[in-house]
């Protein structure tokens, strides 16, 4: 019978110092993470067995104390997944539609959308391929972020004459005297036609259409206006015309380099089709090709931040 506890209790201490063993693998395995602590199993041995030494246990349980303690002082850091409101608003998009899909004449449309309430502003670019300020500056505002509202950019409204570098493809029409000229009027292509729907689809309060001319002032010879704005007369769009003209001429000591100040668009023209028959605040913004491209593309783009800016978008 004594055989037998003592057979028994060498089997109970070799399985204890079985299981101790697999715990210090663990361990040493799995550094670094927090571990419960339980009751020093060197004592719980010693009193099963007071005259069991061991020596190993002890340092093995003050080693378990000790990872802890360092760890309950020094909890584990984990990262902080960045929020969507660190970058923009909640609710901001940037979303890009095709107008006029499937057919040779299709291009992208980007909605702006701030998240918060605001003016709807449509700028457009491209309308002639060969006007390069206007379509290189809606490449830079089709990546701008506003504070309010929407801003719509259609920064090549005409993709096929912008590739060819030609005011209008051969065997079509001039996109800019395609619009309505009429109040139940329609455009007269598919692709003016989906232009037209898009200023009424998203309730635009604000169209500003970028172009080109062949000189400084008018030129009796051609249709060409020179460096201008031209808008369809309401009171509000006067005054922001007004502050855009008068800021580009300040930084203009050659006088017949300034802008001029002009009324109504040319009838089939998207300003003046979006102004006398939808009630959109509309102009037109022309620079002079005969400057650098690089203050063509900053004089558009301070009008449309003029404009942006008047509103509280930017």
């Amino acid at each position: 019978m004594k055989k037998v506890r003592h057979h028994l209790l060498f089997c109970s201490v070799t399985l204890i110092l079985a299981v101790l063993a697999l715990f210090q693998i663990w361990g040493n395995s799995n550094s670094g993470k927090i571990i419960s602590a339980n009751p020093p199993p060197g004592k719980q041995l010693a009193a099963l067995s007071p005259s069991l030494s061991l020596p190993s246990m002890n340092t093995y349980w003050s080693r378990i104390t000790n990872t802890y303690s360092a760890n309950k002082n020094n909890p584990p850091i984990i990262a902080k997944k960045p929020l969507a409101t660190d970058t923009a608003p909640a609710g901001a998009s940037v979303v890009k539609k095709q107008l006029a899909t499937g057919t040779r004449d299709a291009t992208d449309l980007y909605i702006i959308r701030s998240g918060k309430s605001g003016p709807v502003v449509m700028i457009v670019g491209g309308v002639h391929g060969n006007e390069t300020a206007g379509y290189r500056a809606g490449r830079i505002l089709r990546d701008y972020q506003i504070s309010r509202g929407t801003l719509l950019v259609l920064p090549e409204a005409n993709t096929r004459a912008v590739n060819q570098g030609v005011r209008y493809v051969s065997g079509q029409k001039d996109l800019n005297r395609c619009f309505p000229t009429s109040r139940n009027g329609s455009a007269d292509t598919r692709l003016s036609r989906e232009i037209y729907y898009a200023l009424k689809k998203y309730n635009v309060d604000w169209l500003m259409d970028m172009h080109e001319g062949y000189n400084y002032s008018r030129l009796k010879s051609s249709s060409s206006v020179g460096q201008s704005l031209i808008y369809y007369p309401s009171s509000s769009t006067r005054e922001v015309a007004s502050k855009v003209v008068n800021n580009m001429n300040s930084g203009i000591n050659t006088s017949y380099r300034k802008f001029s100040l002009l009324r109504y668009p040319t009838k089939g023209s998207l300003s003046r089709a979006a102004g006398q028959y939808l009630g959109v605040k509309s102009f037109i913004f022309e620079t002079c090709s005969r400057d650098s491209l690089s203050t063509r593309i900053n004089y558009q783009l301070r009008a449309a931040n003029m404009l942006l800016g008047s509103l509280g978008m930017k």
